[in-house]
């Protein structure tokens, strides 16, 4: 429904604008998504100040995946920590501010 409403907006029919993620690997598997962890490439010990991934990390999959999400919806989000929240902010950004700067 919601790649529905943000078809308009897309450069290409098939880039995901609509990314659905969960906290924990099993709700997951049940609502047929990624972790939060999996989607933003995030490590289970994660310092408490953001740690931006370097270029060559980023040019892969997940800068194309993300680049054009549109709405993020997570699922369990009472479990999500501020750090957890710090990092998806932050990939986020990094994203973004390369993509202006191409």
């Amino acid at each position: 429904m919601a790649n529905k409403l943000f078809h308009k907006i897309r450069e290409t029919p098939n880039d995901v604008t609509v990314l659905k993620v969960d906290y924990t690997g099993k709700a997951a598997m049940n609502i047929n998504c990624q972790t939060i962890h999996s989607a933003f490439a995030l490590k289970k010990n994660m310092k408490t100040q953001y740690q931006p991934l370097g270029e060559n990390d980023l040019n892969t999959l997940l800068r194309a995946k993300l680049s054009n999400i549109q709405l993020l919806i997570i699922n369990e989000i009472s479990m999500v920590s501020k750090t957890v929240f710090s990092y998806i902010s932050g990939r986020r950004n990094q994203i973004k501010y390369f993509k202006q700067n191409s």
